[in-house]
């Protein structure tokens, strides 16, 4: 992706309110054949904003004291 596409889909998620969300990597989504032989650049093919649920302190879903799950909203960046 490049620079400008980048910033014009940033400035759209802010735009729509998201200005104060986190930016969060999915790391599953980047991977290289290479990377074991040290190819540790990789491209981001997809910026936008979700809500992300959260974990307590055991791994497993974090709840609010009335049972609802616990979310963030998060900007991602994807890759390949």
């Amino acid at each position: 992706m490049q620079l400008r596409t980048f910033i014009k889909k940033l400035q759209k998620i802010e735009a729509e309110g998201h200005g104060r969300a986190l930016v969060k990597i999915d790391k599953k989504s980047f991977n290289h054949p290479l990377e074991p032989d040290g190819c540790n650049i990789l491209d981001v093919t997809e910026i936008d904003w979700s809500y992300i649920e959260q974990l307590d302190g055991d791994g497993f879903t974090a709840t609010t004291k009335n049972g609802q799950t616990k979310v963030k909203k998060c900007i991602i960046l994807t890759g390949n």
